[in-house]
């Protein structure tokens, strides 16, 4: 209920009504391969469907910032997860954090941001920072509600995405989730 509260009263903050069902957390956490990750980074934590699964899959000594721009989601996160470190702000803003926490790439990058609704500057934008901070090697994985693709800014990010990264793998539908979604991995 908190969560479609706070979609209710932030739609901008909060990219479903509901928070992502354990099978799409487990698909997108297994295509993952987070036990080989030294650092992994979550944008878009919600009130931490995915976060569970990422946590669960870590190895020890992984450093894990989970990112969401709602307050009340952060504060959820923090309560649940105490040893996560999590930030309430924007994931345009990670390079900030990065050097706060001497980090200097990444190996995953789990994103349940709105990517559809989001703007092409602000999109390519932050593309170019995830690109930029990830390990040769690493991956950013996302998914992408099937509803979306008739709207413009679902196929403008898929294009981007062709033209900025080396591999892209694309899951079956995960059926198993209010509004079905695919899962994508990029791999730089």
């Amino acid at each position: 209920m908190k969560f479609s509260k706070e979609f209710l009263s932030h739609p901008a903050t909060a990219s479903s009504i509901v928070p992502s069902s354990k099978i799409l957390s487990s698909r997108i956490t297994n295509m993952a391969n987070l036990k080989d990750a030294e650092v992994v980074f979550e944008f878009g934590c919600g009130s931490g469907a995915l976060t569970r699964d990422i946590v669960s899959n870590l190895s020890d000594g992984v450093v894990f910032i989970a990112f969401d721009a709602n307050s009340t989601f952060t504060e959820i996160v923090k309560r649940k997860y105490p040893g996560v470190i999590v930030i309430n702000g924007s994931a345009e803003n990670v390079e900030k954090y990065m050097k706060q926490y001497s980090i200097d790439n990444v190996d995953v990058i789990i994103s349940s941001l709105p990517w559809a609704a989001f703007s092409h500057a602000a999109q390519s934008r932050l593309l170019r920072i995830i690109y930029r901070i990830l390990n040769s090697g690493g991956s950013f994985l996302t998914y992408i509600y099937l509803h979306t693709f008739v709207f413009p800014g679902q196929s403008r990010f898929r294009k981007i995405l062709n033209r900025k990264f080396e591999t892209i793998n694309i899951s079956n539908a995960v059926w198993a989730n209010l509004f079905p979604a695919d899962i994508t991995k990029c791999t730089r």
